[in-house]
């Protein structure tokens, strides 16, 4: 079974990923999330895997290949032997979703129109006290600054707080209200 070791394994490794790792594991597990969602697999797959395990929850991960989830990963533990994990495949856009969310993790296609669109099909289904968290999003990240402006965009209009990370490229924690 997939646990904290493995997170702790992957925050050790030399990824713009890795310091965050830490920081999604603890606050899902803190927050009792049971019904956890990403949009975009990686290493944050198994984070989210050892999450629902932990927590006894389901954890839902989109994306458009399995492959995505082992690619900087090649000796992973074997998610599909993980009862808690359900790998959906295919665009985020197109997927079906109609059940509660405790906790979003967004880090996908990096455009704006993707981010705002994932943004407003998938937070009303997060519930209220709930944490979305997206990758990708730092004030002083250049490269894909087209997910931090679709971000403040969308939360414009909301009042929401947030905390963004600048660190690895970013990290924005949201708590919806």
């Amino acid at each position: 079974m997939i646990n904290f070791d493995i997170v702790w394994e992957l925050s050790l490794r030399d990824t713009d990923i890795a310091e965050h790792l830490l920081i999604l594991y603890g606050l899902a597990v803190s927050s009792k999330a049971k019904t956890i969602m990403e949009i975009g697999a990686g290493q944050s797959t198994y984070v989210l895997t050892a999450v629902a395990n932990e927590n006894q929850g389901e954890f839902y991960s989109i994306d458009l290949t399995k492959e995505a989830r082992e690619r900087l990963f090649p000796h992973a533990p074997n998610l599909d032997a993980e009862s808690r994990y359900h790998f959906i495949k295919g665009n985020s856009m197109e997927i079906a979703w109609n059940q509660p969310i405790e906790f979003l993790f967004i880090d996908s296609g990096h455009t704006y129109a993707l981010t705002y669109a994932e943004l407003i099909k998938y937070t009303p289904f997060v519930k209220s006290g709930s944490f979305i968290c997206l990758h990708d999003t730092g004030e002083r990240n250049n490269i894909f600054i087209e997910c931090r402006q679709a971000m403040l965009d969308f939360l414009q209009k909301t009042n929401w707080s947030f905390r963004t990370m600048n660190n690895q490229n970013g990290l924005t924690i949201i708590r919806k209200t």
